[in-house]
């Protein structure tokens, strides 16, 4: 990615207090091979208590106790990461970064990921980082694929994911809408020449349109500059021939979340896995308005995903198990086999895991832990866990600098990266973790 290309994907200055103009005018991004890393994040909704990410080795410090960085090696998973113990070794979970500038709340939407206020997704800042990752590849078709579920099963949403300042991505949870997208015009040249006609007569209508308005709208210019991009994407998509599409099956059908989350996992890995893109995105649950999933049908969960939250606000720094504490773990665990399941089917593949709710349900975003699990060449995960010093203490750092950090280990070099707020210590926001760095 080029400055020109970095520039267009909105990394401009937002104002005194945001983003900062010398790093965006001085960033640069190194094209990668075709065994470039490859990105898969996951983001749960209703908040990731720190004791169901924490391996019982390691000690549990409260908030309170974290005066200084502290590191400790990973020995014994937690029940909702035994599904990727064979990757203990190549694992980093990160623990004690703040995000303050997010907000809080039920969600932090857009800013989870974008390091912002998104305001319940209402103020789109700028751009995510797992858009950034991906859109540097421009051989790629797609810069970032994002699926999802969501508690009201809506076809597509606007919850975590931005490709810059006013420009959310869409996240599609309909199954089968999702496959038609990324795979459905595969070797299929009628029906590529067909929607060419349907997206030549709505351009065209858009066109009338404007005439009668008697002059340019923004809103109609994104509209038909829009299908123009998914005309170019079907011929790209038809033209290819290597990519092995999943099988559309029921669970692409179904309206039980679980099933559905399994078929969106398995076209996430089919699209790394076959250069569709190199960044993809799965929201579970995530986003304000959207967090209300139900996993019931998974052994030993009762409570959907709202309430699930409210029971782990109940004990939530105590290690010792409860009811919402172990079925938000069965959660989890669910959740991780399918990650399990993806490492093992992409390679160079690296998976960042969190809550869009940072640490809890009515986040204050105190606390955002994190798993990284996979094979990054630039990012060291070798089995460690890693607390960092809490907000107002020496050495304490944000999830700016975090995301950053992900940004230089895939060759995007930024002095700083979201918006930066004036009551946390410039040094905790800019910058890198060089503790996760190889």
């Amino acid at each position: 990615m080029n400055r020109r290309t970095l520039l267009k994907h909105g990394m401009a200055t937002l104002g005194a207090g945001a983003w900062m103009p010398g790093a965006m005018l001085e960033a640069a991004a190194r094209r990668k091979a075709s065994s470039a890393p490859k990105y898969l994040f996951v983001l749960e909704g209703n908040g990731l208590p720190q004791r169901q990410i924490h391996p019982a080795n390691v000690p549990f410090i409260p908030l309170g106790g974290r005066e200084r960085f502290r590191e400790f090696k990973i020995t014994d998973l937690p029940m909702a990461l035994e599904p990727v113990a064979k990757y203990m070794k190549n694992m980093c979970i990160v623990q004690g970064i703040t995000g303050k500038m997010c907000g809080g709340g039920h969600s932090n939407d857009h800013g989870a990921l974008g390091s912002y206020n998104a305001r319940d997704g209402k103020l789109i800042a700028g751009p995510t980082v797992d858009y950034l990752l991906g859109a540097q590849n421009e051989e790629r078709i797609f810069e970032n694929v994002a699926l999802g579920i969501n508690g009201h099963n809506k076809d597509v949403i606007f919850n975590v994911s931005a490709a810059a300042k006013e420009r959310p991505i869409a996240t599609i949870c309909n199954p089968v809408a999702a496959y038609n997208r990324l795979f459905g015009a595969l070797g299929n040249k009628e029906e590529i020449l067909k929607d060419r006609a349907l997206i030549d007569y709505l351009r065209r209508d858009l066109e009338r349109t404007q005439e009668r308005l008697g002059g340019k709208d923004w809103k109609l210019e994104k509209y038909s500059e829009a299908f123009g991009t998914i005309d170019r994407r079907n011929q790209r998509i038809g033209a290819m021939t290597s990519v092995a599409a999943p099988k559309l099956t029921d669970k692409y059908r179904s309206q039980n979340h679980v099933p559905m989350l399994d078929a969106h996992f398995e076209m996430a890995a089919a699209a790394l896995k076959g250069d569709l893109t190199d960044s993809a995105t799965i929201a579970v649950g995530s986003g304000y308005e959207h967090f209300q999933i139900v996993m019931n049908s998974l052994e030993g969960v009762n409570e959907p995903r709202h309430n699930l939250g409210h029971k782990n606000m109940k004990g939530r720094d105590s290690l010792e198990p409860h009811a919402g504490h172990r079925e938000a773990s069965l959660v989890r665990n669910y959740v991780f086999r399918l990650i399990a399941r993806t490492l093992g089917e992409v390679e160079n593949l690296t998976v960042v895991y969190t809550s869009d709710a940072a640490e809890k349900h009515h986040s204050n975003c105190d606390e955002w832990p994190h798993v990284i699990v996979g094979n990054h060449p630039n990012l060291k995960l070798d089995g460690r866990f890693l607390y960092y010093p809490e907000d107002g203490q020496k050495g304490q750092r944000t999830l700016n600098a975090f995301h950053n950090t992900l940004l230089r280990a895939g060759g995007i070099e930024l002095e700083s990266f979201g918006q930066l707020v004036k009551n946390v210590p410039m040094e905790a926001q800019v910058g890198i973790l060089p503790e996760l760095l190889a």
